[in-house]
This record gives C-alpha cells, sequence and structure tokens, in this order.
C-alpha cells in the first residue's frame, strides 16, 4: 500500500513501511509500487481477517454483488466505516488490490468485510433477524 495516511489507518497490520529515501535509486522505489506516480512511502502489510461476529455486530450489513469496479468497492468501504456498516462480498473486486486499498482510503483495514459463496451470504442475511433491502441496476 501507498501513502502515509493509508499506512497510519492500517496501524498494527503494518509489517513494515520503507520511502524513496530507504532505497539508494529512486528507480528501485518504483518497482516496489504499483502506482505510475507514487507517494514516497509504502508498506506491506497483513490482510485483516474478520469473524462472522465481527460482521454481525455492526449496525448495518452491506452486501456487493458482481460489483468489480476496484474503485466502486473501495468507495463502498470508505462508506461503510461511515456508516457503521459490515461488508460482505459475493463475486467482488479483490478487497486486498491495491486500487480498492487507496479508493477505501484504508478503510479495508477498519471495516468488517468477508468474501462469501451466495449461499453463505443469503443464510447469513436469513439468520440475521434484520430488515433486508434490495437494490437493484
Amino acid at each position: 500500500m501507498e501513502g502515509a495516511k493509508v499506512i497510519e489507518t492500517a496501524g498494527d497490520s503494518v509489517d513494515f513501511s520503507f520511502s524513496v529515501e530507504d532505497v539508494e535509486y529512486e528507480s528501485d522505489f518504483l518497482k516496489l509500487v504499483t502506482t505510475k506516480t507514487p507517494q514516497t512511502i509504502a508498506a506491506v502489510a497483513n490482510i485483516p481477517s474478520w469473524t462472522k461476529k465481527e460482521i454481525d455486530a455492526e449496525t448495518t450489513i452491506r452486501v456487493l454483488d458482481g460489483v468489480q469496479d476496484r474503485g466502486n468497492v473501495g468507495t463502498i468501504l470508505r462508506r461503510c466505516l461511515a456508516f457503521v456498516a459490515s461488508l460482505l462480498l459475493i463475486e467482488s473486486a479483490d478487497v486486498t488490490s491495491s486500487k480498492v486499498i487507496r479508493s477505501s482510503a484504508g478503510a479495508m483495514f477498519q471495516v468488517p468485510w468477508m468474501k462469501v459463496s451466495r449461499p453463505e451470504a443469503a443464510e447469513a442475511l436469513l439468520d440475521s433477524d434484520r430488515e433486508i433491502f434490495r437494490l437493484e441496476k
């Protein structure tokens, strides 16, 4: 991941960070990051792992079904953080991709999220005793 704010948000998940000053040549730093115009600091972090109990503890559970745009998934993670919601992902973009991490501004380290199959999502929602709203395109 890249950027001081995202690294700070990741907190204890960060294994190590490095900056452009830590390498002999700037070109070496550019080989280690994924953006064309990176920030001056980057890090490697552990992927958070959430339990069903942590997912259920949030006020709202948002479900994404087939959302492939990584920027949209990151934006939705930020909205989940703002509205105290957890996130279930069904056949959606990978939350751990660098674009999702960037567009989520690190929210993927704070919002309980979990990849699930369609039957697992249906079971979890039906067992939850929550109101269910469905939005379609």
